[in-house]
């Protein structure tokens, strides 16, 4: 399966995988991921989220076909876009997103086991239903939405 097959399964599956994003993102950047955290969105057309407090774009390079992330702001500042970039890949990679019927067991392995995510499978659940619930925010729209 491409990498493009991969990110056509998440698009079903869109703000889920973006809290998702946004949670191991900022775990990979060194924040403390804790039951009180709360998953930001960017508000740019091309969808993104707020990573250590900075802005990242998030997208697809179809000419490399590999994940693309940036600053916003400051294309320098690479360790927040590269944090992000490795969160869509792990995502991409290590769930299934064809197999609904595990889903939920998959990511709370993946983000509480694998990757040691200190929070419980409630305070997970809490954190990405709150998000999933939010009506504001962009899509992931340079990830998910063909030019």
């Amino acid at each position: 399966m491409t990498l493009k097959d991969k990110i056509n399964e998440a698009s079903k599956y869109n703000k889920l995988f973006h809290g998702l994003v946004i949670i191991l993102a900022n775990h990979l950047a060194g924040c403390k991921i804790d039951k009180d955290f709360i998953p930001r969105p960017i508000f740019k057309c091309e969808g993104g989220a707020v990573v250590n407090n900075r802005e990242i774009v998030i997208g697809y390079n179809k000419i490399n076909d590999k994940i693309s992330c940036y600053d916003g702001y400051s294309y320098q500042k690479r360790v927040e876009a590269d944090a992000t970039e490795l969160a869509v890949t792990l995502l991409l990679e290590k769930i299934d997103w064809s197999k609904t019927d595990i889903l939920q067991d998959n990511i709370e392995f993946f983000l509480i086991v694998d990757v040691g995510i200190k929070l419980t499978p409630d305070e997970l659940q809490n954190i990405l239903s709150k998000f999933i619930s939010n009506p504001f925010g962009d899509p992931l729209r340079k990830l998910f939405i063909e030019d």
